[in-house]
């Protein structure tokens, strides 16, 4: 796995040699990046001087590009690398010599780019592949054209590639892949439906943003996400309209680790319509305000604090719910 972080960083270094002109890249600081990747891995075998971008696209969050070098043991090593994130991401590497039995290897990926998320639809062909039907859960269908032994196509709104195959020149079926992603498995999940919207942003005590946001999901479900340091987690639920007035779904978590090991606490989730207001009370009897927005709360607990009791006000003041932290 070592090695597939070089590959991505190689094939970084080479975007940065030749930039396309729609690229907006620091030139020098991914240079240097690469640099310093390859000092702390010597057994790195990718040969970055025959490195090559063989897809390039512009997407939802921009441009996005598919790099491709060769191993010294005759593979092939290849990575997406997505301008608008850091030139640090992994790849995949076959780092010997394969059989091109596959015809078509097909694979779907998401990833957080701010408050977006970038989902690609790739693949890996064998030269004789002309283009590649794509057919979606919906009924609908379109085609790709390799170029390099592979393509890229981004997945917009709700579409959910059920079928992929590869044709030659002439139309003639090669192959046939099946997707089985995560929604053909479990059609009755809640997922997104349209596009997420920030509701809230803060920034922690280790210097990063995060953000929380919410999307239209499936059978009248609302989805929330909350992003951090390139990372997300989300899920879908009844939502904050569902709750009861005086409710207060807001529980404790804790998120990725500081520079120093420790976790951030959090105090995240919904509050009823009858709350305006939410306060926090510590241990040892002192309290903090939690802002709510649109009945949505994400709130940092400062470091040496111990949450132990949630209460909510109304518009007048009044208490009209508690709830315990254990």
């Amino acid at each position: 796995m070592r090695a597939l972080v070089v590959v991505a960083l190689l094939a970084a270094l080479c975007a940065g040699a030749a930039p396309a002109p729609e690229r907006q890249v620091d030139v020098v600081n991914r240079r240097e990046a690469v640099l310093r990747s390859l000092a702390r891995q010597p057994e790195a075998r990718v040969v970055a001087a025959q490195a090559r971008r063989a897809v390039a696209l512009e997407t939802s969050v921009g441009p996005v590009a598919l790099w491709v070098a060769p191993t010294r043991g005759g593979g092939e090593c290849w990575l997406i690398d997505i301008a608008a994130l850091p030139p640090d991401g992994g790849g995949a590497c076959s780092a010997r010599p394969v059989h091109a039995d596959y015809v078509i290897r097909p694979w779907q990926s998401e990833t957080a780019v701010g408050d977006e998320t970038l989902r690609l639809l790739s693949a890996r062909v064998t030269p004789g592949v002309a283009s590649v039907e794509i057919r979606f859960a919906d009924g609908t269908d379109d085609e790709a054209q390799p170029a390099g032994g592979f393509f890229v196509r981004e997945l917009r709104g709700d579409e959910e590639p059920e079928l992929v195959i590869a044709r030659s020149g002439d139309g003639t079926e090669l192959r046939r892949r099946s997707m089985p992603g995560p929604r053909s498995f479990r059609r009755e999940l809640p997922f997104p439906t349209g596009p997420y919207r920030r509701v809230i942003e803060l920034r922690t005590s280790a210097g990063y943003r995060m953000t929380f946001a919410v999307a239209p999901g499936t059978n009248g479900s609302v989805c929330e996400r909350t992003v951090y340091r390139g990372a997300q987690a989300w899920g879908c639920s009844p939502g904050a309209t569902r709750l009861e007035p005086n409710e207060l779904s807001v529980h404790r978590g804790v998120w990725n680790e500081n520079e120093d090991g420790e976790g951030i606490t959090l105090l995240e989730g919904s509050v009823g319509r009858a709350i305006s207001r939410v306060e926090v009370w510590y241990d040892g009897g002192d309290g903090a305000r939690i802002p709510v927005a649109e009945q949505y709360v994400l709130f940092e607990v400062p470091r040496g604090h111990v949450p132990r009791l949630l209460v909510g006000f109304d518009a007048d003041g009044s208490l009209v719910a508690r709830r315990r932290l254990n």
